[in-house]
């Protein structure tokens, strides 16, 4: 049975732009709540520093969605490429 690849996409994306949305809620709640995840995913998205909750909130949703979709989105294409190769075996 294949893979939707843009349902998980689109699950992935929503999960991983709602989480990276949490962590940002929270730690404008509590600034030091995240301060390495902010080091750490600031290196990898550009523009998300730790130091203004709006933008951070907003990039945090739009590159969550893109990340978390192109990831998914990879991950059903493979599964989908390697079920049809060992399907073709048998």
């Amino acid at each position: 049975m294949k893979i939707s690849r843009v349902a998980l996409g689109l699950a992935l994306g929503i999960l991983w732009g709602v989480s990276m949305c949490g962590i940002t809620i929270v730690n404008a709640i509590f600034p030091d709540y995240g301060s390495e995840y902010f080091q750490l995913i600031g290196s990898i998205y550009p523009g998300i520093s730790g130091s203004d909750p709006v933008v951070d909130l907003g990039l945090s949703a739009v590159y969550g969605v893109v990340d978390g979709f192109v990831f998914g989105f990879v991950i059903a294409w493979l599964y989908n490429f390697v079920l049809t190769r060992i399907v073709q075996r048998q």
